[in-house]
């Protein structure tokens, strides 16, 4: 099995009419907290974008949960924007069957081939 680490990018944007404080980013991965960041305070339509990693897989996916303020300490008009969660799948192999003749668009044609057991 290849390579199972990975990097995680996101982007905190303040999107309120008013500025926002100082806050601290939380990063979770299968419920378990993996990463925090601090985010200095963000004037309005400003934003902190980072890149945080690299994370090794355990599993085939990773659930990744990425909260924004996530020690709450910002007043906010909409707490319900500050966590966003996604499912990352370790990507299957690209297998090549023997005997690959021809690729065209979605139809592929395969030259198949006996192969005698025992001898």
């Amino acid at each position: 099995m290849g390579d199972k680490t990975y990097n995680i990018a996101y982007t905190v944007a303040n999107t309120g009419s008013g500025d926002a404080g100082a806050s601290t980013t939380l990063i979770t991965i299968d419920g378990v907290n993996v990463a925090t960041e601090a985010v200095l305070a963000l004037s309005v339509g400003g934003s902190h974008t980072a890149t945080l990693g690299p994370f090794t897989m355990t599993g085939d996916s990773d659930m990744i949960e990425v909260c924004a303020d996530g020690d709450d300490t910002v007043p906010e008009s909409n707490e319900a924007n500050n966590c966003k969660e996604n499912r990352f799948e370790y990507p299957a192999p690209v297998l090549t069957p023997p005997g690959l003749v021809a690729l065209i668009g979605l139809l592929m044609v395969v030259a198949v081939r006996r192969v005698k057991k025992g001898g």
